[in-house]
């Protein structure tokens, strides 16, 4: 075991049998701490394996046979271009850009991590060698992979240097890291309602005709039946979860068992985290940013939203019948061959009767409303041949799912056409001033506590980041203003208060 030592002048070895060679010289002697002398009685050469298995050799190391512990001079190596840094416990000796030697901290001495070569190993260790031009190549191509390096050796690029099988490249572990992919789990449930799968996605970019903008997803683990909701906002969740597990549970007479989620906060909240634990439902959330262990709800979301955009796509119908389409798409999945339970149908597995196609229509295809007899045009015109009239009945093309007039929205009768000044005037003041657009509105303001509160924040992150340095204004230059805006960010109502931020 060899210990560097930033204090000798020289490498220093008291083993006779590590020198690969060895001359007999007078080199003095070693002075030591408790100022007695131990003589140097020969110099040579020790070879050393270093961490990395290439062979290293020292030269110029004296033999001490009195000396209690072997030392490289840290001093020498300086001299010959090397350089040194330790930290974590672990000291680094370095030529170039290549790490030549290594040392761990072994109570406060950095001892070699390594061994010393001798006999007819540190003869046939010469070819070793090749290892450091494969080292250096390696760098100098940028951390090439070790079949590229390979290539250009075999086309004699690489200066006509061969190349060897490369030794672990630490800084290729830590910049070349990649996630692990996750295997696929399994779930042995034996009945229905024993696992389900949820996840909410959103918001729409887009509203829906009915003024959703979220999809609530469930899905039984065992039958793979989906059953979609579409909500105006996040805190709905909780409400449309007890009213589907109320249906659920009285339509098949069990009751749910384990529930899997996300840890978003529609999920979170007290109510809901309650509501589970009293109802015995055992919960399974995911590890945050993590949503491949949501697979089964997450991969489902985008099977609905991607057959959506196609049969949107093909009916020619713009995005806000976004939800129709997603209705649709929950039908028609719950009728179509699912791998996970042998390529047979949700549906047809959970009644136990075969599925039926016979009524499906092409998604936004043309559908014609029943007339009632009075609203048939009687056309009693005569044809040119003298032949009798017949009823025409005037058809239009209707959406079925939104045949509905909008509601006509009027000003109040009191407001004429010429006071349209004293309308907007009045509502105006009907406005919830809940934003301030100057500083001193924000003080004056109920808030003031809270607007106070986020105008110390930013002010704190922009002197942290160094956003601006003050300097004299230029002579005869513009300066630009700037304005502070106030927003107040509303949060989930009963879960997260509302926020307020200054820019």
């Amino acid at each position: 075991m060899m210990a560097n030592d930033s204090g000798c002048s020289y490498h220093k070895c008291s083993y006779r049998e590590w020198f690969t060679t060895y001359d007999v010289v007078d080199s003095g002697g070693v002075m030591m701490a408790n100022d007695s002398v131990c003589k140097a009685v020969g110099k040579g050469t020790v070879r050393l394996k270093m961490h990395d298995g290439v062979v290293r050799t020292l030269t110029d190391v004296r033999y001490v046979p009195d000396l209690k512990r072997n030392l490289i001079s840290l001093g020498t190596l300086d001299s010959i271009g090397c350089r040194y840094s330790a930290e974590g416990g672990v000291m680094k000796i370095s030529r170039g850009a290549l790490t030549v030697m290594k040392g761990k901290k072994i109570g406060t001495l950095y001892v070699l991590d390594g061994s010393t070569v001798t006999g007819s190993a540190a003869v046939a260790s010469s070819s070793m060698t090749e290892s450091d031009t494969t080292k250096l190549w390696h760098m100098r191509l940028g951390h090439m992979s070790e079949r590229g390096l390979n290539l250009l050796s075999k086309r004699g690029l690489l200066c006509g240097q061969s190349t060897r099988k490369m030794d672990l490249c630490e800084h290729c572990v830590f910049a070349k890291q990649k996630r692990v992919a996750f295997s696929i789990g399994t779930h042995r449930t034996k009945g229905t309602l024993d696992y389900i799968h949820s996840n909410l996605w959103g918001p729409a970019q887009v509203v829906s005709k009915g003024g959703a903008s979220y999809l609530l997803t469930f899905i039984d683990d065992f039958f793979r039946k989906v059953w979609v909701y579409f909500l105006k906002s996040k805190s709905d969740v909780f409400t449309n979860f007890k009213q589907w597990k109320c249906m659920i549970e009285k339509q098949t007479g069990r009751q749910i068992k384990r529930l899997r989620t996300d840890n978003g906060l529609e999920f979170c909240s007290g109510e809901f985290n309650k509501f589970c634990k009293d109802e015995g439902i055992v919960r399974h959330r995911t590890v945050h940013h993590t949503p491949q262990q949501n697979g089964v709800a997450e991969r489902m979301n985008r099977t609905h939203l991607e057959r959506a955009r196609c049969m949107l796509s093909n009916a020619g119908l713009g995005k806000d019948f976004w939800a129709e389409a997603t209705s649709m798409d929950c039908y028609l999945v719950n009728r179509s061959p699912s791998t996970a339970i042998e390529c047979k149908t949700p549906e047809e597995v959970w009644s136990g009767t075969p599925t039926d196609y016979f009524d499906l229509k092409v998604f936004g295809g043309t559908a014609y409303m029943h007339v009632c007899s009075q609203e048939v045009a009687q056309d009693t015109t005569e044809e040119e041949d003298g032949g009798s009239s017949e009823p025409i009945v005037e058809t239009k093309n209707y959406s079925i799912a939104r045949d509905r007039p909008r509601r006509e929205i009027q000003k109040p009768k009191r407001y004429s056409d010429a006071d349209l000044v004293a309308y907007a005037l009045s509502v105006a003041e009907t406005i919830d001033e809940s934003e301030p657009s100057t500083y001193k509105e924000a003080i004056q303001s109920d808030n003031s506590e809270r607007w106070l509160v986020a105008m110390n924040e930013e002010m704190k992150s922009l002197h942290k980041n160094q956003t601006w340095k003050l300097v004299k204004p230029p002579k005869g230059k513009k300066i630009v203003g700037c304005k502070w805006v106030f927003k107040r960010k509303e949060g989930i109502p009963k879960v997260e208060d509302a926020r307020y931020k200054h820019a």
